[in-house]
């Protein structure tokens, strides 16, 4: 998908049959939430505990070893995350990177099968509501 980012500026993503999506790839990032990854390293292990307490309401945890811990956060949020690391004695290093593409995809998936199964529940809703009438 990396290959495909540098060479494409716009992408058509269809689900079901259906053009779930069809635009720009960076207006795609936006739609569908803004999204990094901050990869962290420690000077020394930290527990999860420990990890979720430094980072509360800023970002969430996507990967975790004991001396490093790769994070998933809004990209309006990535100063304040920023500012608690830079005060933090115990990190190291850490690394902001762009999302993968991937991801963004899912989500679009994820927001068609969420909008269909709520169709769905109101189509059984109507349905069951013809049902009684015709009784």
């Amino acid at each position: 998908m990396k290959d495909i980012q540098d060479v494409c500026s716009r992408a058509i993503v269809i689900n079901g049959g259906k053009i779930a999506y069809n635009g720009k790839l960076e207006e795609m990032k936006r739609a569908f939430g803004d999204y990094k990854r901050v990869k962290v390293r420690f000077f020394e292990p930290m527990s999860q505990d420990e990890v979720q307490r430094l980072i509360t309401h800023v970002a969430e945890v996507h990967a975790w070893s004991e001396d490093s811990v790769v994070l998933h956060t809004e990209s309006s949020e990535i100063k304040p995350l920023s500012r608690l690391l830079i005060d933090h004695p115990q990190v190291e290093d850490w690394n902001i990177e762009e999302e993968p593409i991937e991801e963004s995809i899912e989500r679009i998936y994820a927001s068609h099968a969420d909008e269909r199964s709520l169709n769905n529940g109101e189509e059984e809703s109507s349905r069951a509501k013809e049902l009684q009438s015709i009784r």
